[in-house]
C-alpha cells in the first residue's frame, strides 16, 4: 500500500530548503536597494553656505590620518583628520596656515566606520571647502565641513570647474536650482561677494 502525505496550507515538501532559498532571495533583494542617503538641512546654495561658514578655502589635500575619537577605542568612534594646504582663503582663515578638517568615519587597524553624507577627501585632491571651526590645536585650526558633503567642491583642474557630489546626501530645504558644477572663478567670485555682503 502506498502512503501519501498531505501538506497543509503554506507547507512545502522541502521546507528547510525553501526557507534557505527565501532568505537568499531576501538578501539579494536588500543588496539591490539603493544606498540610504544622509539627510542634511539646507539650503546649500553658495550664498547660504558662505554665510554659515566660519571660513572658505581653496586648498589641496596633503594628508589623511584616521584615529579613535576622544576616549580612545572605548568611544567607539573613528574620525579622519584631513590636512589641507591652502591655495587661497576666500573667507576667514590665516594666510598660509595648514588646516585640519575632522571628518567622521575612517579605518583603524582592521575596523572601518562609514558615515553616510560626509565629505570624502583623496590624497592630492584640490578642493574648495566651506568650514565650521571646531577649535584649535598646536599649529593648526580644526574645522568640520559645513553641511557635510554639500560644503565640499572638488576642483577639476583640466576644466577649472568646481563640482559638488550630492549622491549620498538628501537635502531638506535645498532649492531646486542649487548649482553643483560651476567655473572655479565664478565660485570664488560668489563666495567673495556673499562674504562681503554680511
Amino acid at each position: 500500500m502506498h502512503s501519501t502525505r498531505r501538506l497543509g496550507p503554506g507547507s512545502h515538501a522541502g521546507a528547510p530548503w525553501y526557507a534557505f532559498a527565501m532568505r537568499v532571495m531576501a538578501l539579494v533583494a536588500a543588496a539591490s536597494l539603493p544606498a540610504v542617503a544622509a539627510t542634511v538641512r539646507g539650503p546649500a546654495d553658495i550664498a547660504s553656505l558662505t554665510a554659515a561658514a566660519d571660513a572658505v578655502v581653496h586648498a589641496r589635500v596633503v594628508g589623511r590620518e584616521s584615529g579613535w575619537g576622544s576616549g580612545g577605542p572605548s568611544s567607539g568612534l573613528i574620525f579622519t583628520r584631513v590636512t589641507l594646504q591652502p591655495v587661497e582663503w576666500w573667507k576667514g582663515g590665516a594666510a598660509g596656515a595648514r588646516v585640519v578638517v575632522r571628518v567622521p568615519g575612517g579605518s583603524v587597524g582592521g575596523l572601518t566606520q562609514t558615515v553616510d553624507g560626509v565629505s570624502a577627501f583623496a590624497a592630492g585632491e584640490e578642493v574648495v571647502v566651506f568650514l565650521r571651526k571646531l577649535g584649535d590645536e598646536p599649529g593648526a585650526a580644526v574645522y568640520a565641513v559645513e553641511r557635510l558633503a554639500l560644503g565640499k567642491f572638488t576642483v577639476v583642474t583640466k576644466s577649472a570647474r568646481a563640482v559638488r557630489d550630492r549622491s549620498h546626501v538628501s537635502c531638506q530645504g535645498c532649492a531646486a536650482g542649487e548649482e553643483d558644477a560651476l567655473p572655479l572663478s565664478e565660485l570664488r567670485e560668489r563666495v567673495r561677494r556673499s562674504g562681503s555682503a554680511r
